[in-house]
């Protein structure tokens, strides 16, 4: 039976040719791996015994629990120190990823207006999946929204489609993206679009307290950075107070939701922007008694949902 045309196939041949490899490589690290396994499993009991004071740990293992907690220390520093210096490094180099030259935005710049209005016009944003579940999301035509680092307008797209009675704003610190908003929605007196940049404090400031019903923040913060761990929590945690305290009803984040995230880590992407990996329900802490935190899952994402007790105030930096 031929396959329609135009359609892709499910895996590609290149995929299944991968998987294949994996299959092979696995099966050939599997003996080891049963033996790396069962040798870990009886020195990690014999520590737990001992760290409880239980009978039945033996004696002549300690120093391979020693050896083993040599390089679980090892491994913290080694993690740790690889963090501080992905962090330093990506901190300086992710406005100009942003920038006119970056990747994320460089290929706008040549664009003529008309490709950038066919572009707003046939973009999906990943909003569109969380806005049909109303038990936790219940946005109304009417309600006013702000998109914080919009980007070319991928989720302003979703709400005007969705809400038609809305207003809309949103910022990017990208020039290039945010033309792309207002050429798309020209002739909409609902929908306004500037720069800004919410590692600026001072432009966060300028929005009046509880002054949007919906705050919405898509891919943004998980990329944002200092110089430094605790630096890159402060700030993280001084960007939620802010969404939290302009926000009168609701704050989304869409990004990579990892709870329980312990320590702060980065993954390398690319040359100038890296990914990641931190606890963003942490931030959301000091506003439990102000509203509630959910977390929603789409085919794409994740989504932090803060829902605010209307009648309660904001809390400080933590």
């Amino acid at each position: 039976m031929q396959r329609p045309t135009g359609l892709r196939p499910l895996v590609s041949q290149k995929r299944l040719e991968m998987r294949r490899y994996d299959e092979a490589l696995t099966a050939l690290m599997r003996p080891p791996a049963m033996m790396w396994f069962f040798c870990l499993r009886v020195v990690r009991h014999d520590l737990f015994l001992r760290q409880l004071g239980l009978p039945g740990y033996r004696w002549w293992l300690r120093p391979f629990g020693l050896l083993l907690r040599a390089f679980d220390v090892l491994d913290r520093g080694w993690r740790l120190a690889c963090t501080r210096a992905a962090i330093r490094h990506y901190a300086k180099t992710l406005p100009r990823h942003y920038g006119p030259s970056g990747l994320a935005y460089g290929h706008l710049t040549q664009e003529a207006d008309s490709d950038r209005l066919a572009r707003f016009k046939k973009q999906q944003g990943r909003i569109r999946f969380y806005l049909q579940d109303r038990r936790i999301i219940n946005f109304m035509d009417g309600d006013s929204f702000l998109d914080c680092g919009c980007g070319p307008g991928q989720n302003v797209v979703e709400l005007r489609r969705a809400f038609p009675g809305s207003p809309i704003k949103a910022f990017d610190c990208s020039a290039d993206a945010v033309a792309i908003v207002k050429l798309g929605s020209k002739g909409d007196p609902l929908t306004i679009a500037e720069l800004g940049d919410v590692l600026d404090f001072a432009y966060l400031a300028s929005f009046p307290d509880k002054s949007v019903d919906h705050v919405l923040i898509s891919h943004v913060i998980g990329f944002l950075l200092r110089s430094s761990i605790e630096e890159t929590r402060r700030t993280r945690q001084h960007i939620v107070n802010e969404l939290v305290r302009v926000a009168r009803k609701t704050v989304i984040i869409l990004d990579r939701i990892e709870t329980n995230q312990k320590r702060m880590s980065v993954e390398i992407e690319q040359r100038d922007r890296g990914i990641v990996h931190d606890d963003l329900t942490y931030y959301f802490r000091c506003h439990q008694s102000q509203g509630e935190l959910y977390l929603m899952l789409s085919p794409e994402d994740e989504a932090i949902v803060y829902r605010k007790s209307l009648s309660l105030g904001v809390a400080s930096d933590a």
